[in-house]
């Protein structure tokens, strides 16, 4: 069983390394970094058709504490607001960027930023900005600080012509560009489950299974009342968030408390979702259903053509044991005449324990139209010892 393992690893190795394309530099070029009151400043607006402000809070919530359980990541406490008209969250993590990685060397920076989550009604803006850097340049024994303003800025990233980037300081830039695009797909797949979920429920016959309207609740102990009064309906400016955070930090530190756990949903299930107080009498959806296309069944011999270009753009969302979560996609290949699909995840991310405590599992991938791939876990076996192997038997695929 073990050389079957290797040979897939070295199948898949093959076929990603023939899909490799050349990089599109363009992206990272002028107009990549944006500055906002003397900062270096990243905004991305994710659309949730059919979503209401309290589903996207509670999905974005679940991507933002998944994110902060990941190994590595220092600081990881996350800040709310206390008015459910204005509901942000917030959290400064650090954690390491990786440049470059070898079986004998590794090429990275420790990077700190502040990040911010605000829901709104088929929306959520994610803010992210005061970004420094501590890098060890050669052996030096203490780390260089940079501000992104001095490191990643068109004036220091870019040559003089504007039209190529800094080699010396290109890395911070790409990377950090790359980080933000990377926490944008994982949201945008997330919220798309979320939809899938609520289209299936709509489309029942029985209004009885109409997903309930999530209350807005806190999820951490802190409270900003005891510092600095959020706006009522005003977004707060960097440095009254600033001023907060760092208050609020002070006080939960002298006064820890265990946080409320959070309980995750399906990522793609006709199931609705549950009310967190039962005692109290459903709310019906407000706002009328879109027109969804049927779902469209097949055998596990007609997965789309495109699936890897849709792997390479949008990421895939793994959901398995009632949980939700992101994964390494590994490939798709034929064992024993049956086809077969293999993820790979650090037994440090959540996935790892839904994947290893069920025996089944559904991938979902792709943006507005999507499709959901439905597997029987087969075996799981580590590799490079931090990493473990998911292999399953496709079982049934429909596109939406």
């Amino acid at each position: 069983m073990k050389k079957i393992f290797l040979s897939i690893i070295a199948l898949f190795s093959i076929s990603l390394l023939a899909q490799e394309e050349e990089i599109d530099m363009s992206k990272y070029l002028v107009g990549a970094i944006i500055e906002k009151d003397g900062k270096v400043y990243f905004e991305r607006s994710i659309k949730a058709p059919t979503l209401s402000s309290n589903h996207i809070y509670k999905t974005a919530y679940l991507w933002l504490e998944d994110h902060l359980d990941d190994e590595g990541v220092k600081n990881p406490q996350i800040f709310e607001s206390d008015d459910p008209s204005n509901a942000w969250m917030a959290s400064m993590p650090e954690h390491f960027l990786v440049f470059k990685k070898t079986m004998i060397s590794v090429d990275r920076t420790f990077i700190k930023y502040r990040i911010r989550l605000t829901a709104s009604d088929e929306n959520l803006k994610m803010e992210l900005w005061d970004i420094t850097y501590e890098y060890y340049p050669g052996a030096a024994k203490e780390p260089e600080r940079y501000p992104a303003e001095k490191c990643i800025t068109d004036e220091y990233a870019l040559d003089k012509t504007k039209t190529k980037l800094n080699r010396l300081t290109s890395k911070f830039r790409i990377k950090t560009i790359d980080m933000v695009d990377e926490y944008t797909k994982e949201l945008e797949l997330l919220l798309n489950a979320e939809i899938a979920k609520l289209a299936d429920a709509l489309n029942r016959a029985d209004k009885t299974d109409l997903p309930r309207k999530i209350s807005y609740e806190r999820h951490t102990p802190t409270s900003m009342s005891s510092t600095t009064p959020a706006p009522a309906a005003k977004q707060p400016t960097m440095a009254e968030l600033q001023a907060q955070m760092a208050a609020q930090k002070k006080a939960a530190a002298a006064t820890p408390a265990p946080t409320a756990p959070v309980e995750v949903a399906p990522a793609v299930s006709p199931a609705p979702l549950k009310e967190e107080k039962p005692s109290e009498a459903p709310v019906p959806v407000e706002k009328p259903s879109p027109v969804v296309a049927p779902v469209v069944a097949s055998s596990s011999a007609t997965l789309p053509a495109d699936l890897v270009n849709l792997i390479k753009e949008d990421g895939i969302v793994v959901s398995a044991a009632g949980r939700v979560a992101n994964a390494q996609w590994g490939g798709v290949a034929y064992l024993n005449d049956k086809m077969v699909i293999t993820l790979f995840v650090p037994k440090s991310r959540p996935a790892h324990t839904m994947l290893s405590s069920d025996d089944k599992f559904t991938i979902t991938v792709g943006g507005i139209k999507y499709h959901v791939i439905e597997c029987s876990k087969m075996s799981s076996s580590d590799v490079a010892g931090n990493m473990t192997m998911f292999i399953g038997e496709v079982i049934k695929v429909e596109s939406r």
